[in-house]
């Protein structure tokens, strides 16, 4: 009986490696293809089918990489993640590495439904998909998912243990897990995640603007499909509404109160717009100018958010009545930015987000050149389009200043 599951067991390792050398002919069936990777590559010459028979014999994973000769973001990682000597060296001990152009073969990028480039995947030796990883990844951040799959973990999964963890505290860590619940279509999940993240996040300076320009505007994406997630952005609008309707009070307001204001407003006009609502911050900015003293601290807030709204109505004497002084506006404006602005070089922030960001005051500060041409002060106007070239002169904002001045029925 031993001898005969000795023979039996023998048996199955030559099917086994049989299986696998058949796989490993190229599509025509000539020249088995080894299932080592190719000198100084990550990847090897088998096809995925066969990569997949190799894992078996082996106990791998399979990483597949589907690229196309146009994506640039797959020449960035050709370059940089896949040269790396460590992830050769992680590939090497732990994957068979296939390489699909998905132009070339379609019908598997079809079969695993691959509609973005790069798209990496990696799979258990029977087919199952245990992580996808779409766009570029740096070499560290490839290295850490490549090895959690390895174990079974995809990124849901490591979000989640960290949310549960160590970042339990950390916005960043439960916006993570909400990211990756969301990109596995799993929304009833994400909400409570990103609702965390809304009302909690408040408490981390650094992720103020996180929370409005990335947290909110998933809640709002997921509302029409996830009923409970426009309650619960209708229920959160409708409190900080409340609560800036109240701002101040009688007397003069304290600069704290002043403060909560402000934050107050950027939340009712983010959840306005999050839910396709705008015009109600129109709406509540008029009825809080309206109310006089008691409600001036709530209308001041929400006047910079407003603005825009004004301009779009053609209020333009409205907005510049409110606004006062705009030439001092616009310095106290300048002076912010170029403060934030001397911040971030110093701790060494990238020129594009120093660009976005002087694109953003450019955009908030157009609004003032829109009204000032639509109630004729030209020469105001033109002041205040030169201190924005001076800030940004590309032709973004040139084209920016000539659209607003064709809604102010202006030359620019």
């Amino acid at each position: 009986m031993q001898r005969l599951g000795l023979r039996r067991g023998a048996a199955a390792a030559a099917a086994t490696a049989l299986l696998v050398a058949c796989a490993a002919r190229g599509p025509h069936g000539r020249g088995a293809a080894s299932t080592a990777p190719r000198r100084g590559s990550a990847f090897t010459d088998l096809r995925v089918d066969a990569a997949l028979a190799a894992a078996a014999a082996s106990h791998r994973v399979v990483v597949v990489d589907f690229f196309t000769k146009w994506c640039k973001p797959c020449k960035v990682m050709d370059e940089t993640a896949w040269k790396d000597a460590r992830v050769r060296a992680w590939m090497g001990a732990h994957a068979v590495g296939v390489r699909v152009d998905a132009e070339e073969d379609r019908s598997t990028a079809k079969r695993y439904d691959v509609r973005g480039f790069p798209t990496v995947l990696v799979l258990r030796a029977d087919g199952t998909e245990v992580e996808r990883l779409v766009g570029s990844r740096e070499t560290a951040v490839l290295l850490a998912a490549l090895d959690a799959a390895k174990d079974g973990k995809d990124a849901v999964t490591r979000a989640g243990e960290l949310a549960a963890g160590g970042g339990a505290t950390d916005p960043e860590a439960h916006l993570a897990y909400a990211r990756a619940l969301i990109a596995k279509d799993r929304p009833a999940e994400a909400l409570p995640e990103l609702l965390w993240c809304f009302d909690r996040g408040g408490d981390t300076p650094s992720f103020a603007e996180t929370r409005l320009d990335d947290v909110v505007p998933r809640l709002g994406a997921l509302a029409p499909k996830l009923p409970a997630a426009g309650v619960e952005l209708r229920r959160r609008r409708d409190d900080a509404t409340l609560a800036l309707s109240a701002a101040g009070g009688a007397g003069a307001p304290s600069a704290a109160a002043r403060d909560a204001a402000v934050r107050g407003a950027r939340d009712v006009a983010a959840l306005n717009l999050a839910l396709g609502e705008a015009t109600r911050t129109l709406a509540l900015y008029d009825t809080l100018r309206a109310g006089g003293p008691a409600t001036a601290t709530g209308a001041e807030a929400l006047l910079p958010l407003a603005a825009p709204l004004l301009a779009d109505a053609h209020r333009y004497a409205d907005l510049l009545a409110a606004t006062g002084d705009v030439a001092a506006l616009v310095t106290r404006t300048l002076e912010e930015h170029d403060a934030q602005e001397a911040t971030l070089k110093a701790a060494g922030a990238k020129p594009a987000s120093i660009d976005a960001r002087r694109a953003a005051v450019v955009e908030r500060l157009a609004v003032y050149y829109e009204a000032l041409l639509g109630v004729g002060r030209r020469a105001d106007a033109d002041a205040l389009a030169a201190r924005l070239y001076a800030l940004d002169g590309s032709s973004a904002t040139r084209r920016l200043l000539e659209r607003a001045a064709a809604n102010a029925g202006a030359a620019e």
